[in-house]
């Protein structure tokens, strides 16, 4: 006779068969709660011993139903086994290696234990689990695990990641312009320049106007040398293509002979046009206007109107690191003729990330730039009243800075200027620079 728990549970499991037989039979697909199971458990063992996968046919405890399974287990002398049963998201029938895939396994373990790569990494079991087909792609996800990733493919790796240096690093010059513009946010510049031993200083009438001593609109003496800086506020607005903006500024003059004066000086509108972008270079047209609000009798401003046109190109070595080119054309508008000319403004610069933080937002840039000025024409008022006509000459300068990124949206340039040739404007410069993305 037979048992009523045994023939209670046998009867509810053939009902429950039918059910869904019939329910297939009426909806087209099987019932989501009565659908047999299309996937057996997978168990999974860890040993210290070569991997082998055997199947086996295994008794389910809760149903009693005969089941297939596929052990992953070592040979050799077990060390302390963890088994975890999970179940298992392949088909009915699980994949397993065959013999060619794990004679080409245990060859490509070999090799790797002989380049000093172990062969029981718990990476290398990870990789082994999700069976992979391609030994390629194994033997390549095995040595970049040994290697930190550092030889994949570094190009292609440093190409797909996102940080904030090689976001910053087209744009991480602290004297020269780049190609690139500072992007679809506006941003608010605030520079404070300082320049020591200024010569000449109405040669061209670049920085001052003639001195009221040689019938000029200058400061009152002829003067030997000025220190000067200036507190410059700008504020840019454009896109990746087009950019433009206003600075203005307060200047203090130290001058050797003249009195020391604090006011403001000439305003200045830039704009900035990318001509052509491709993958790695950028070239731009710059524009400088220099409009007359300094007042030219303290030495505050230049006493004229003057523009500057440049062509800027940036190059990319890698995400990381630019090369920038600039060459330019500065002439005054209204300058003193007695003085006045032009010069062209040329240079090439170096940006790279020095320091990246591969989650928060902070980054180090580095910058290397040399700068020429090369006069034309014009003329120079000597200090013992002499006339002085300036042939086709060139002044040197050497920038290096350094550009810290604290934030998204703030990061601060510290550069430091010095004179290259004999024949110079200035002997020793410097700039600090905190640039403010505003959103």
């Amino acid at each position: 006779m037979r048992k009523p728990a045994k023939w209670l549970t046998r009867t509810i499991s053939g009902a429950m068969g039918w059910l869904a037989v019939g329910w297939t039979a009426a909806y087209g697909e099987p019932h989501p709660t009565l659908a047999p199971r299309t996937s057996p458990p997978t168990v999974r063992s860890t040993f210290d011993a070569p991997i082998v996968q055997t199947s086996a046919r295994q008794q389910a405890p809760y149903d009693g139903a005969i089941k297939d399974v596929t052990v992953t287990e070592r040979s050799g002398p077990p060390s302390t086994p963890s088994a975890q049963v999970s179940p298992s998201t392949t088909p009915a029938h699980p994949s397993r290696i065959d013999d060619s895939s794990a004679s080409a396994l245990r060859a490509l373990r070999a090799s790797l234990a002989q380049d000093g790569i172990g062969d029981s990494t718990p990476d290398e079991l990870k990789v082994m689990d999700h069976n992979p087909q391609d030994m390629a792609e194994l033997e390549r996800a095995l040595r970049s695990q040994a290697q930190g990733c550092q030889s994949c493919n570094e190009e292609e790796d440093e190409e797909d990641a996102y940080t904030i240096g090689i976001e910053r690093a087209p744009i991480g010059l602290v004297e020269m312009e780049s190609a690139h513009t500072y992007g679809k946010h506006d941003t608010l510049r605030v520079r404070l320049n300082g320049v020591y031993d200024w010569e000449f200083t109405d040669r061209l009438e670049y920085l001052w106007s003639i001195s009221q001593q040689d019938g000029g609109k200058g400061p009152p003496l002829r003067e030997l040398s000025v220190d000067y800086q200036d507190l410059r506020v700008g504020i840019f607005r454009g896109g990746p293509t087009l950019q433009a903006g206003v600075e203005i500024g307060l200047r203090s003059v130290d001058p050797f002979l003249n009195d020391n004066t604090v006011g403001f000086g000439d305003m200045s509108i830039q704009t900035k046009l990318v001509l052509s972008s491709q993958p790695r270079l950028k070239v731009a047209h710059y524009l400088v206007v220099d409009i007359l609000t300094g007042n030219p009798t303290n030495g505050l401003g230049a006493g004229h109107v003057s523009m500057e046109n440049s062509l800027l190109a940036t190059y990319q070595f890698t995400p990381r690191t630019y090369f920038h080119a600039q060459f330019g054309y500065w002439f005054g508008i209204g300058a003193d003729p007695r003085v006045a000319g032009q010069m062209w403004r040329h240079g090439v610069g170096l940006s790279t990330v020095l320091y990246d933080h591969p989650v928060k937002d902070r980054a180090i840039l580095g910058s290397l730039e040399f700068q020429g000025w090369t006069i034309t024409d014009g003329y120079q008022n000597n200090f013992d009243g002499t006339r002085l006509h300036l042939d086709p000459e060139t002044v040197w300068n050497f920038y290096p800075g350094i550009r810290f990124i604290l934030s998204e949206k703030i990061d601060i340039g510290v550069g430091a200027g010095t004179a290259m040739t004999n024949f110079r404007w200035f002997d020793n410069s410097f700039r600090i620079e905190a640039r403010i993305t505003m959103f």
